[in-house]
C-alpha cells in the first residue's frame, strides 16, 4: 500500500505541472515565482516557498 505522504507528494507534483503550463498572467502561475520582498518576519521558522517544496519533493521521489 502506498504511503499517504507519497500520494500527497505525487498530487502536488501533478498540480505543479499544470500550473507551470499556464500563461504568466494567471494568478496561479504568478504565485509559483513569487518572492517575498524584504518584509521582516516574526520569530519562528522561515517560510517555505512552492519552489522549495517542489524541489524537495522532486529530489525525494528521485525524478528527472
Amino acid at each position: 500500500m502506498e504511503q499517504l505522504s507519497d500520494t500527497v507528494r505525487m498530487r502536488k507534483l501533478k498540480l505543479t505541472g499544470h500550473i507551470l503550463h499556464l500563461p504568466q498572467e494567471r494568478p496561479a502561475s504568478t504565485t509559483m515565482n513569487w518572492v517575498l520582498d524584504g518584509s521582516k518576519w516574526c520569530h519562528g521558522r522561515s517560510s517555505k516557498t512552492w519552489q522549495t517544496t517542489f524541489n524537495e519533493d522532486h529530489e525525494t521521489m528521485k525524478l528527472t
